[in-house]
């Protein structure tokens, strides 16, 4: 279960990394007069990047990890190519550490 908490971790801090990173170029760019173009899309791919690696931590506390990792495999690439090099590496560390089978209780 350890890593299962770790996964969570990574993937907690990779979204917030995609909403932090996301505002602080969007921020820069609205310097130049091509950036306001910019600004507005990298700042809501990032609030849904955010968003949905919050569903995923709710699947992951369900115990449906695949559920998961399907939900975040596309924003966390995405985030890795155009939002957050570091918060899209995190994510999909997360998603790697995840058990491939959904969590059975044998009490």
């Amino acid at each position: 279960m350890a890593d299962v908490e770790m996964a969570k971790t990574l993937i907690k801090v990779g979204g917030i990394l995609s909403v932090i990173e996301p505002f602080l170029i969007a921020f820069m760019l609205l310097l130049t007069v091509i950036g306001v173009l910019f600004a507005v899309p990298f700042a809501i791919l990032g609030f849904w990047i955010y968003n949905r690696a919050n569903e995923c931590i709710e699947l992951i506390e369900n115990g449906e990890y695949k559920k998961a990792k399907d939900k975040l495999l596309i924003p966390a690439i995405i985030a890795l190519i155009l939002t957050s090099r570091v918060g899209g590496i995190l994510m999909l560390l997360g998603l790697v550490l995840l058990p491939s089978e959904e969590s059975t209780s044998t009490f």
